[in-house]
């Protein structure tokens, strides 16, 4: 299978960084699939650097994420033209990096160009738009003959797709691109269009939530959100004291996660992918109470709990409080749920839930 990305599948990720990309390197190195970038694609995305590089020359001091597209520190940038000259190598160079083909312009299309654009037919349209996506149908058209493989195509313009009845998108070519097919003697399923890159992975979903789980690093991930996983972790404290009278003060952990590992990823959206972290931690929790035996209760109710262990760690009498300050410590085998956007490699929310 040949996958061909179109200009708004990459639009603005002017490195071909981003994790749903590297995502679907990865699954495509162990098959002979190809990734293919049509020129159309490739000259597009140039552009769209140019004009993002124009403008922040225009106010450097309010945008200095362009600059570091290309390496540069920003107050010795290029002019605009070797900017661009720099971007065009550095973007062919993460092209092959990624092991993609550029698929050149068609040589031989200017007349059905010119016929397409004279009758009105798609990806034209509104007298006379949508030249770069005629000429991109037509750099994929002519793909299908010089292999035997399916093309999938990937892209978030709706002008390629038919609408139905209702007005509503399909997954379907449009009858005017499944006619180029049909005249150039292919069947309609030749080309199958998909709607970004999530509607195509999503069939590998399991290939995909395997490649996530070997990317993350679930000790990393509590250490670098310790203090969320504290967060989570009280609500799961208070269900512990709910039949406690007493007031929660500190809860910090006394040493690092233990026996820390990815069970399971689910719920893969666009972006997001819900990972639970499983790992034996240790923490203590200060408490302020005026009555001992509510606490005697819970600290022998999971004497013999195989996750949870809770030793009474320090009591002491504070006279100006007339309170006990009570230090539990608790040992618990903890399920935690991040959410975690793969575009970003950052964590949304982190839960705790009981395992």
């Amino acid at each position: 299978m040949k996958i061909i990305l179109d200009t708004n599948v990459v639009y603005q990720d002017f490195l071909l960084e981003q994790p749903n990309i590297k995502i679907l390197v990865n699954l495509l190195s162990g098959t002979k699939d190809e990734l293919c970038i049509p020129e159309v694609v490739f000259e597009e995305t140039v552009r769209h650097f140019k004009e993002q590089y124009q403008k922040a020359l225009k106010n450097q001091k309010q945008d200095k994420k362009i600059f570091e597209v290309i390496g540069g520190v920003q107050n010795q940038m290029p002019n605009l033209d070797e900017a661009t000259d720099q971007y065009r190598a550095r973007l062919k160079y993460c092209l092959e990096s990624l092991k993609a083909r550029v698929i050149p312009l068609p040589e031989k299309c200017l007349r059905d160009l010119f016929l397409r654009y004279i009758r009105e037919r798609i990806p034209f349209y509104d007298s006379g738009k949508g030249f770069s996506d005629a000429l991109l149908w037509e750099t994929v058209l002519e793909e299908c003959t010089r292999h035997d493989e399916i093309i999938a195509f990937v892209t978030n313009d709706s002008r390629f797709v038919q609408t139905s009845e209702k007005g509503s998108e399909t997954t379907n070519l449009h009858q005017h691109l499944i006619d180029d097919l049909s005249n150039a003697g292919f069947g309609s399923d030749r080309i199958i269009v998909y709607r970004g890159l999530y509607q195509f992975m999503t069939p590998l979903a399991h290939k995909v939530k395997r490649t996530i789980i070997k990317n993350l690093n679930p000790s990393d991930m509590l250490t670098r959100y310790s203090n969320s996983a504290l967060s989570a972790l009280m609500d799961h404290v208070l269900d512990l004291l709910d039949n406690v009278d007493a007031t929660v003060g500190r809860v910090s952990f006394t040493r690092q996660p233990e026996n820390v590992k990815i069970v399971d990823a689910f719920d893969w959206g666009e972006n997001d992918i819900h990972v639970l972290i499983r790992a034996d931690i240790v923490f203590d929790v200060e408490l302020y109470t005026g009555i001992l035996d509510d606490l005697r209760r819970l600290i022998g109710s999971t004497r013999d709990h195989k996750n949870k262990t809770i030793l009474l760690r320090d009591l002491r009498w504070n006279e100006n409080t007339r309170l006990y300050v009570v230090i539990l410590r608790l040992a618990i085998v903890a399920d935690f749920i991040f959410i975690w956007n793969i575009q970003n490699n950052s964590a949304k929310d982190v839960k705790f839930t009981s395992n």
